[in-house]
């Protein structure tokens, strides 16, 4: 049998409780069903092994026994109501970062080219001052020292798109930190 305890708490009016006791073959469930108006409450202290929807329909009996008016619209496992909370959030997010990564592939392949359009330029001029004795630890130098600032001017402008990205993370997640739990329920 399953130890675990799982607990779903909400904040409601003065309420009616109603204390019932399933068990089956798979394990035993003991819970508190608390109603308010039209809303239900619940906490459940044991679960059984298993796949916890496995018992919806006998949870579904167990309260129309007690209550045949009260109205059961869905019965879903929690972890699979978060799940459908966040699955959308989590495609947008994992869309962006594919176009962030592909974007910052492209940028890195920019940038490549255009050094190497920048040394095709230049391979008479290279030729010449290998030619002239330069060695090629001396071409591979200036090279890199053009280089280096186109780079340079990259990676800044990258920072600076990180940075503004991670204040706005900031801003969002001080935000949603301000949330008041009641009017969030409510909705």
């Amino acid at each position: 049998m399953c130890r675990s305890h799982v607990k779903a708490l909400g904040v409601c009016r003065p309420v009616t409780s109603t204390l019932w006791r399933f068990r089956s073959s798979r394990g035993a469930i003991s819970a508190t069903a608390t109603a308010t108006d039209a809303q239900v409450w619940r906490s459940s202290d044991r679960v059984s092994p298993g796949r916890p929807d496995s018992i919806a329909g006998a949870v579904r009996s167990k309260v129309r026994a007690l209550d045949p008016a009260l109205p059961i619209d869905d019965v879903v496992v929690l972890s699979d109501a978060v799940q459908s909370q966040i699955a959308n959030p989590r495609l947008v997010a994992l869309t962006l970062n594919g176009f962030a990564t592909t974007a910052s592939a492209l940028a890195a392949l920019g940038l490549g080219t255009l050094i190497a359009w920048q040394v095709k330029l230049r391979t008479r001029e290279i030729g010449v001052r290998l030619a002239l004795g330069a060695t090629p630890q001396q071409v591979i130098g200036i090279v890199m020292d053009e280089s280096i600032p186109v780079v340079a001017v990259g990676v800044g402008a990258g920072l600076a798109a990180a940075a503004i990205a991670l204040l706005s993370s900031f801003v969002t997640a001080r935000s949603a930190a301000r949330i008041d739990p009641l009017v969030a329920l409510r909705d």
